[in-house]
């Protein structure tokens, strides 16, 4: 967080894992691809500290959006992987109660 974005977070908590078969350049399998997500708390951000080759030696744009945690919201933006928007869809209930005062 600190470096895509000069953010510092709090509250972190486990929320969902993607897995998938990773596919190799010449199109054969090569393994598994495992991808985890968390909830958190996003307590500051400053984005003149960002860092890393995206930022020092773009090759492209990279724009921050700010998407309101909403079925809305996450259907207006492009959600990679497809399970994670599919996941949120059906549960940002309960992603939202992973933060609330009586879980933590």
């Amino acid at each position: 967080m600190y470096e895509e974005l000069g953010a510092k977070i709090s509250d972190v908590v486990p929320c969902f894992v993607d897995t998938v078969e990773h596919i190799g350049e010449d199109g054969g399998a090569t393994g598994v691809k495992v991808q985890h997500f968390f909830v958190c708390r996003l307590e500051s951000m400053d984005l003149s500290l960002r860092h890393g080759p995206e930022v020092d030696e773009p090759a492209g744009e990279y724009e921050i959006v700010r998407v309101p945690f909403t079925r809305v919201g996450i259907a207006s933006v492009h959600l990679v992987p497809l399970s994670l928007r599919h996941y949120l869809d059906g549960n940002i209930e309960g992603v939202r109660a992973m933060h609330a005062p009586d879980l933590g």
